[in-house]
């Protein structure tokens, strides 16, 4: 249905299924259910080629295959991998009794095979390739017998380590590259040997065209530690050999990389990153420069007066200006009328114009239903307001005592992590009244249905230590000497143009940079914003976006906090490119299914995307198709475009699932789009 007020049609979403978290683990069977962890990135992840559905648990990666159509999830795990370590004795920093838990996973494709890779917070990287998953789970017979844990014949074929705790993971398709930051500062970029040499300016030289073809498969010393050279500034790199090339430049820890993974780069020659200061840096990685850092940290719009800067870089993207939507006028374009000020287009208005949802998170009161979208307040919409307002006067009168308490231990706290930074104490450190680690006591929360016990639980949760405490001078025998010294222009170098534009999120802000090398183009400022009721405040200490991730055949970009939010953007474009911009579409869970309380009352755990069961892409490596042989892809006959599954993961196992696709072509003819619900 076209939205009216927007006079747009905005991508199609169609909800599948929920499947609570205790139909899947009963409370019963509380104590033997996958423990999830917490302060993590994105830890979920869909294959494009395969029913696959993987989800990390503490330092195991469960494979699951979801149901066609509902795509919901049994309790029943097809597999469960356990990544191993590159050496002994390694040491975590969230966490010191689980040193080898998971921070990050991602699906991407190396070459012609698409590869599942984690990140650890000790530091060790491990990969495995799809296929080899996917046959293992074809060739048993009988599912019957109990889960196998890490089969002999699904092994890695990639392990490294990098010092500290990593987090950024990214892929280059056609480079075979894989890129990984770490708590060191330091990106850490490993290019695969391709039997031919990439010139200074990042073009391929002499060397056989299907050397992408060559399956990843290795022995487990080749995986770890044997076969990589660093690379050298002062000659011409030639990729007939393993190369690791670090990447200097950051002044703090880098949640955040992405790859130019596009027809313009082929030879991966882009990297963009962004650390928790809020500076954004473009890479050349072939010719060992940095091309331009942006600092949005200095940028005054986006101070708070309460909370300070509000603009730690958590995500970002580069995006094919290709795959924007061609729109007319602005309200197609931006959403909404924007307000355009300092040379920038500021979309924050669109949030309430957005079907579906609410300002307000449901249980402020009894008697009145939560508001729809932000600003749109009727009277019974003030009566909440004032209701809402009267409880924290009187919570504050009764907590001003008790704040003023916490006051001085915070101001102990900042003393003893500013010891941690100065290297004069442990990085890993805790208060000494936390009985429990922090995974434990959010598990602890949200696995026990009773509210009460839930609000109790949380009060006790100790906040996230910033990630920037984690010196990599606190352990100079796991810090490696880095192999490139890199340091970034400060001024724009003489490029006219770069092939891709940026898509970055902070803690709770959006910035579009439709050219890399000049300022945001359009920004949006709270756009997962919901006021939270009193006994479910404890979630906004999850408050980052920082899982973000794109389907380009639809134009979208799709950004979540662990708060539990999900939006859904339309990447857009004037005609002839002159202004690129973001559309803010959807907001997920949609507010009628609040009402109907089926979002979970837990952290958001990860996000994943793919393509529905027979619509997935076809492996070349594998059964000798091609995603760009369209030719045999029969469903296009009778739809105009791939649908996706969107599936949202929380921490007490429950999973909400949408269908999505763009229900028109360019010419404005209509597809009939099944919208059911499948509560289970």
């Amino acid at each position: 249905m076209e939205n009216e007020e927007r006079g747009f049609q905005e991508l199609s979403v169609s909800q599948c299924s929920f499947l609570s978290g205790q139909i899947r683990f009963p409370p019963k069977d509380h104590s033997t259910s996958p423990q999830p962890v917490v302060w993590r990135n994105n830890l979920t992840a869909l294959s494009q080629y395969y029913n696959l559905y993987f989800v990390a648990y503490g330092d195991k990666i469960y494979v699951f295959m979801p149901d066609f159509p509902s795509q919901s999830l049994s309790a029943r795990e097809e597999l469960i991998l356990q990544p191993p370590t590159t050496q002994p004795g390694l040491i975590g920093y969230l966490d010191p009794g689980k040193p080898h838990a998971i921070n990050h996973l991602i699906v991407a494709d190396l070459g012609n095979e698409e590869i599942v890779i984690c990140a650890c917070d000790d530091g060790d990287i491990v990969a495995y390739t799809t296929r080899s998953i996917q046959n293992n789970i074809e060739s048993r017979v009988s599912r019957t017998v109990p889960t196998p844990i890490c089969p002999s014949d699904i092994r890695p074929f990639f392990m490294r380590n990098v010092g500290l705790s990593a987090w950024g993971l990214a892929v280059h398709k056609e480079g075979r590259m894989i890129a990984v930051s770490a708590n060191t500062k330091n990106i850490t970029v490993f290019a695969f040997a391709l039997g031919r040499s990439v010139s200074p300016d990042g073009l391929e030289g002499s060397g056989s065209e299907d050397d992408t073809d060559t399956p990843l498969e290795t022995t487990d010393e080749e995986a770890s530690d044997e076969g990589w050279t660093s690379g050298n500034v002062n000659t011409q790199d030639d990729r007939s050999s393993n190369l690791e090339i670090v990447l200097v430049g950051h002044k703090t820890n880098i949640p955040s990389i992405a790859f130019c993974n596009t027809a313009d780069d082929e030879s991966g020659r882009y990297l963009v990153s962004t650390d928790i200061n809020g500076e954004v840096l473009i890479w050349d990685i072939w010719k060992r420069i940095g091309l331009f850092r942006h600092s949005l940290s200095s940028t005054p719009e986006v101070w708070n007066n309460v909370t300070g800067p509000r603009t730690c870089g958590w995500g970002v993207l580069c995006l094919d200006p290709r795959s924007f939507r061609l729109t007319k006028g602005r309200m197609e374009t931006f959403g909404c009328h924007p307000d355009f000020t300092r040379g920038k287009w500021d979309i924050s208005e669109s949030r309430g114009l957005i079907k579906d949802t609410s300002g307000w998170r449901l249980g402020f009161s009894m008697n009145y239903p939560a508001p729809r979208g932000l600003g749109a307040y009727d009277d019974d919409d003030e009566e909440i307001l004032a209701d809402y307002q009267e409880e924290e006067e009187d919570d504050d009168e009764d907590e001003e005592d008790e704040q003023e308490d916490d006051e001085e231990e915070e101001a102990g706290d900042t003393e003893d992590q500013d010891e941690d930074y100065s290297g004069s104490t442990s990085p890993v450190s805790r208060s000494d009244d936390s009985e429990a680690s922090v995974n434990a006591v959010v598990s602890q929360a949200y696995g026990n249905p009773s509210i009460a016990a839930v609000t109790e639980q949380a009060e006790r949760l100790p906040a996230l230590p910033s990630l920037s405490h984690a010196d990599h001078h606190e352990r100079p025998d796991r810090a490696r000497k880095p192999l490139v010294q890199t340091i970034p222009c400060t001024s724009p170098p003489s490029i006219q143009r770069l092939p891709f534009s940026i898509f970055h999120t902070s803690e709770t802000e959006i910035y579009f940079f439709q050219d890399p090398l000049a300022k945001a183009t359009v920004t949006m400022m709270d756009p997962l914003n919901q006021k939270l009721p009193p006994n479910m405040g404890w979630l906004s200490r999850f408050d980052r976006m920082n899982m973000v991730t794109q389907i380009p055949e639809l134009g979208i970009v799709i950004a979540a906090s662990p708060v539990g939010r999900v939006a859904l953007f339309t990447m857009t474009r004037t005609k002839g490119a002159k202004l690129c911009a973001s559309r803010l579409d959807w907001i997920l869970p949609f507010y009628s299914q609040e009402k109907q309380g089926l979002r979970p009352r837990a952290p958001l755990l990860g996000i994943a995307v793919g393509p529905i069961q027979g619509r997935q892409f076809r492996n070349k490596g594998v059964d000798g198709g091609s995603s760009d042989d369209v030719g045999r892809e029969s469903w296009r006959t009778v739809e105009f475009s791939r649908r996706y599954r969107l599936m949202l993961t929380y921490c007490d196992h429950s999973v909400l699932s949408y269908e999505l696709g763009r229900s028109e072509n360019r010419h404005g003819v209509k597809n009939n789009v099944r919208n059911e619900l499948l509560v289970f």
